[in-house]
C-alpha cells in the first residue's frame, strides 16, 4: 500500500488529470458469500489513501468474465473520440437493422464499444466471443492460413465478424432475414474510411 500512496502522490503533483484504475484481484481465493463484503471493505481502503475522484475500482479473476471485463471498460474509458465511434456505430445499426454491433480490439479482442436494438440475457457474451475466437486463432498457428473474417448463421440469427480497420473487427449480428449479406457487407465498406481515421487517431 505504501508504493500505491507514493504513486497517488505523484500522480496529484505531476498528472492532476490523469485516471486512475485499480484491480482488486484473486477475489476467486474468497468464499463466495463474502466476496463482494470483501471488495467494498478493500475498495473503501483503496479509495481512502486515493482521496481522488477520477478512480475506478474493480474486483478481478483470471478464473471468471471479471478480468476482461474490467479491461474492456478501462480501455473504453480512455479512448478520447469514444463518442464518436458510438455515434457510427447507432447509425450503422440502423441502417443495417442489425440487433447488435460491437467492435472489437483486434490483438487482444477487448471490447471497445457495442450498440444493440434488442435485450440480451447474457452480460457475458462478449468475453465467451473473444475466447472462442482467440482459441480458433491459435489453432491456426503452425498452418498457412490467417484469419481474417467469420460467419456465423442458424434459423434464429446470422453474425458476421468483419475485418473492420487496420486495428478493429467488427461485430454484426441480426435477426431480420430480409437483409441481405451484400447489403450489409456494402454499408460496412461505406463506414470504413470514416472509422479507419477516428479509430487510427485513438488507438495510434
Amino acid at each position: 500500500m505504501s508504493k500505491f500512496c507514493s504513486t497517488i502522490e505523484a500522480l496529484a503533483k505531476y498528472s492532476e488529470s490523469a485516471k486512475v484504475f485499480v484491480l482488486i484481484h484473486k477475489m476467486d481465493t474468497v468464499p463466495e458469500c463474502d466476496r463482494e463484503k470483501v471488495f467494498e471493505e478493500k475498495k473503501q481502503v483503496v479509495l481512502e489513501k486515493a482521496g481522488l475522484s477520477d478512480i475506478q475500482v474493480f474486483m478481478t479473476s483470471i478464473w471468471d468474465e471479471t478480468l476482461y471485463q474490467a479491461w474492456s471498460k478501462i480501455t473504453h474509458s480512455l479512448i478520447p473520440k469514444i463518442n464518436m465511434i458510438e455515434t457510427g456505430l447507432k447509425q450503422l445499426c440502423a441502417v443495417t437493422e442489425s440487433d447488435e454491433l460491437v467492435l472489437f480490439e483486434k490483438s487482444t479482442f477487448l471490447e471497445i464499444a457495442h450498440i444493440k436494438s434488442k435485450a440480451y440475457k447474457d452480460p457475458h457474451r462478449f468475453e465467451k466471443i473473444s475466447n472462442i475466437i482467440k482459441q480458433f486463432k491459435l489453432s491456426l498457428f503452425g498452418t498457412n492460413y490467417k484469419f481474417e473474417e467469420m460467419s456465423v448463421k442458424n434459423s434464429k440469427f446470422r453474425a458476421y465478424l468483419i475485418n473492420f480497420t487496420k486495428s478493429t473487427y467488427l461485430m454484426v449480428v441480426l435477426s431480420n432475414r430480409d437483409v441481405e449479406e451484400e447489403v450489409l457487407k456494402m454499408n460496412v465498406n461505406a463506414l470504413r474510411p470514416y472509422y479507419t481515421k477516428i479509430v487510427a487517431a485513438t488507438l495510434s
